[in-house]
């Protein structure tokens, strides 16, 4: 009688153990479909000139933002000045998310915005496109760890287009794509 409740007990915690696992092994599948599956966000920018700038940029600026919070960034504007990636001048020819909410004015545009401390410096410092002579520019570049934030946190702020010296040119707030 001892040996067939041992026996019992013995294939209830044999069943219990296996079970568990089980559940175990599920669960962590589903979290790593989810981890692997999850979709990057977006944002959007419909471009028009900067507060007080004469130029005439209008355009879309595309941001997707994936997991490990990279953004790619697409622009399709037109009005802007020839521009160059090999640019040196502080902000030349950059493209970079703004603190501001609003384009009414330059005041509420804001500096740079990024996460402090999770940089030593501003991340959108080497950020720049490309345009051609006609003021055409069709870029991509992704940016590598972001600003820190995911497109919840970058959505509504403004989005700036720089000239090759640094001034302000273009500016679009950030919408769901």
């Amino acid at each position: 009688m001892m040996i067939k409740t041992f026996t019992k007990v013995l294939l209830l915690v044999t069943l219990m153990t296996e079970a568990t696992v089980n559940a175990k092994s599920r669960y962590l599948g589903k979290q790593k479909k989810l981890r692997m599956g999850k979709k990057a966000s977006g944002l959007v920018a419909d471009m028009a000139p900067y507060p007080g700038s004469t130029e005439t940029v209008s355009g879309t600026v595309y941001l997707t933002f994936d997991h490990d919070m990279n953004i790619m960034i697409e622009m399709d504007v037109e009005g802007v000045p020839s521009c160059s990636t090999s640019v040196t001048e502080s902000n030349g020819c950059g493209i970079h998310i703004h603190a501001g909410i609003s384009c009414h004015n330059a005041v509420d545009v804001e500096g740079h915005f990024w996460k402090i401390p999770a940089f030593d410096s501003d991340p959108w410092s080497p950020v720049r496109y490309n345009a051609d002579s006609q003021g055409k520019s069709t870029y991509k570049t992704e940016m590598e760890g972001g600003n820190g934030y995911g497109a919840d946190m970058n959505f509504g702020r403004a989005f700036v287009i720089h000239n090759a010296v640094g001034g302000r040119i273009g500016c679009g707030l950030l919408e769901k794509a």
